[in-house]
């Protein structure tokens, strides 16, 4: 049964319907459900239906702790009731309680399901959250209302211009999704059958903000094992955002959060994340895309995420290749819309300004048109504010928010950041200490070693190689895209405190070893076909037979 208890007075006892409401909470947490969204208002106070607490799901034998607090100073009334969770679906039953003020902070501490390993965690977790009980409709517990709690403090008791709870637990939502590069939250939040505050997300459900929650948890238990640990993330997240509003590193941390979020976005398996849930909930509506999609899996590369994110392959030069189109929102409305570069459409239109004010409900595109000499072109729909109301006559160099990105690929056109070859060249009898060397699609030749510390670094360029040689001197041997071989003579800059290169020519050599045993070469001729000689005595020469083959 779930406990509470109401200080000063005597602990209250669950009522039947409270035991009730248990055991349905424990079998709806079963199949993905679990967390009431109803409060009711009475003649004495306030009464909640249920609540959920999720990092992952808090298990069971976790507390939480609700304070009511005074409306303008956040101080706390002296009153607090206390609940256990009782199953590992995170649900708690606050409904044999009667909270006299509607504004509360909950605190919830214990172990948590691992989304990224399906398992119970090792460490615990604390996260907070406040609640207006005449406007919401749950008391959930998350990963956001934890990260939004500080910020809301800071709003409603800064000395100037305080403001009240629900403007200023809208600001600070805001505010947190534009950290993780989300600018719609209006849309997101949106209310009726939608959450309408991050106290009503739910990791068990399936709507647009819950997935964004599912998201980000993962993305903070990636920081959490590569990084300091999940409380270290959420506590500087926390001061950080405080302050300004923004994730900048303003009360100067020794490590900043930025490249935390953005090594995370990219390591996430969001396959393992979907499987595990779909596993722990017992539902099959979990998939690596439609979780993945509230990130930038680039890993800030782009700051948009991939859900506004469109490619157009294969493009003939010249030819415009058109982005899907983008439905302005709330938060777009009366903002400045323009092209990075290309053209801008409106509802199918060409856009003749530079910028034009976004209106709600219209769709927003933009036209891309490469050249010959252009492998890749990348082009931003953004958004600025106006200026005294009115949108600049001239792009924005400044305070710009990207909304989507597309990216269109020339056909013919080779990218120069492309990875046309890779070789990775061991000194000899050391197969620890060896230096990697990649071959881009510009010609430029990069390295990295121990020396580097593994941090790609540019060599010199070449447009005439074709390719790396593999061979078991230490020399690096490249093929000429004209059919002849040459060997690269790397020679240390001071400096440039790097290693540079140019390459000497085998003009007569069409050969190059193969690096494999027995003497096997191999012969490319200019006109692209292959010849192969060797013992063969594996199969190496690849034409199915183990025979010598000498000419």
């Amino acid at each position: 049964m779930p406990r509470s208890t109401h200080r000063p007075t005597p602990r209250l006892r669950p009522t039947a319907t409270a035991s009730i409401a248990l055991l349905l909470g424990t079998a709806l947490g079963g199949c993905g459900g679990g967390s009431g969204d109803a409060v009711t208002q009475t003649g004495t106070g306030y009464q909640v239906e249920s609540g959920v607490v999720q990092k992952g799901p808090l298990t069971r034998g976790s507390w939480i702790s609700i304070n009511e607090l005074n409306a303008t100073t956040l101080a706390p009334l002296g009153t607090s009731y206390n609940f256990e969770i009782r199953d590992d679906y995170g649900t708690f039953q606050p409904a044999a309680a009667v909270f006299k003020q509607k504004l509360l902070e909950s605190t919830a501490t214990g172990y948590y399901l691992d989304e990224l390993t399906g398992q119970v965690s090792t460490d615990t977790v604390t996260l907070r959250g406040m609640s207006d009980l005449s406007v919401d409709r749950a008391i959930n517990i998350n990963l956001l209302t934890d990260l939004s709690n500080a910020r809301i403090r800071a709003l409603m008791t800064q000395a100037t211009a305080p403001l009240g709870f629900s403007a200023a637990r809208s600001q600070a939502q805001r505010e947190v999704l534009a950290a993780f590069s989300l600018y719609n939250s209006a849309e997101l939040l949106a209310g009726g059958t939608q959450p309408a505050n991050f106290g009503e997300l739910d990791l068990s459900k399936n709507r647009s903000a819950d997935q964004v929650l599912t998201a980000l948890s993962a993305v903070v238990t990636q920081i959490g094992i590569t990084g300091g640990g999940i409380t270290q993330f959420i506590n500087q997240f926390e001061a950080d955002l405080a302050d300004d509003g923004l994730l900048n590193n303003s009360p100067k941390f020794a490590t900043p959060l930025a490249p935390q979020l953005s090594q995370a976005y990219k390591s996430v398996d969001f396959n393992r994340l979907a499987a595990n849930l779909n596993h722990f909930y017992n539902v099959t509506r979990y998939t690596a895309d439609s979780l993945s999609r509230w990130v930038d899996t680039s890993g800030e590369a782009d700051k948009v995420i991939d859900r506004y994110k469109s490619e157009a392959g294969n493009v003939v030069a010249g030819v415009e290749s058109l982005s899907p189109a983008y439905v302005a929102g709330s938060d777009d409305n009366g903002q400045c819309l323009s092209a990075s570069t290309g053209k801008l459409y409106q509802n199918g239109t060409l856009v003749t300004a530079a910028t034009i004010k976004a209106v709600k409900g219209q769709t927003y595109s933009i036209g891309l048109a490469g050249s010959a000499t252009q492998a890749q072109l990348d082009g931003y729909l953004q958004r600025s504010a106006p200026i005294a109301g009115v949108c600049p006559a001239t792009l924005p160099t400044s305070g710009i928010t990207r909304l989507a990105k597309h990216a269109v690929t020339i056909a013919g056109v080779t990218n120069p950041k492309m990875v046309l070859d890779l070789y990775e060249n061991y000194l000899p009898d050391d197969k620890v200490d060896s230096t990697l060397y990649v071959l881009r699609g510009d010609g430029s030749i990069w390295y990295w070693n121990a020396g580097t510390r593994g941090i790609p670094t540019f060599m010199f360029k070449d447009m005439n190689i074709a390719g790396f040689i593999p061979n078991r001197d230490q020399e690096l041997q490249v093929l000429m895209k004209n059919g002849t071989t040459g060997t690269v003579l790397p020679r240390y800059s001071a400096k440039l405190g790097r290693f540079t290169g140019d390459i000497t020519k085998h003009l007569s050599k069409q050969l190059c070893s193969t690096g494999l045993p027995e003497n096997s070469t191999v012969a490319l001729k200019k006109d692209g076909r292959i010849w192969v000689k060797g013992s063969n005595a594996n199969g190496q020469l690849g034409d199915g037979t183990t025979f010598p083959v000498n000419t």
